[in-house]
């Protein structure tokens, strides 16, 4: 096991901005529901945020306050996260850490209790 920080180069990140500028879009779904998948507009919503407004620093500094490892598994490596919950029965998931208030979400926020998994 050895400890992992996110670095990811500017260049990368310039290159990225690059590449989902330069999408060739499908056509639109022919139907008004999702039936077909992800409907193309929301998708093109997302795309646009991730190319233009999605501030990688301040993840990737999120991420970095993080206690992050990677560990060799069959002869693959994986990357883990070692995160103890703020709450003594809540389970948070990483989509609660990154937000503004990670515990909008929870029935009882004094006790920050979010999600009984375990107990």
């Amino acid at each position: 096991m050895r400890p992992f920080h996110v670095n990811v180069p500017e260049e990368e990140l310039v290159d990225l901005r690059r590449r989902i500028a330069a999408t060739r879009w499908p056509d639109r779904e022919t139907v008004t529901d999702r039936s077909q998948g992800v409907q193309l507009s929301k998708f093109q919503e997302l795309v646009s945020y991730w190319g233009t407004s999605y501030d990688w620093r301040k993840v990737e500094a999120k991420l970095n306050a993080l206690s992050q490892f990677v560990t060799t598994i069959d002869g693959v490596d994986i990357h883990f996260i070692h995160q103890a919950c703020v709450a003594r029965w809540s389970v948070e998931t990483l989509s609660q850490i990154f937000e503004e208030d990670p515990h909008k979400h929870c029935a009882d926020r004094e006790t920050n209790y979010c999600q009984p998994i375990c107990r």
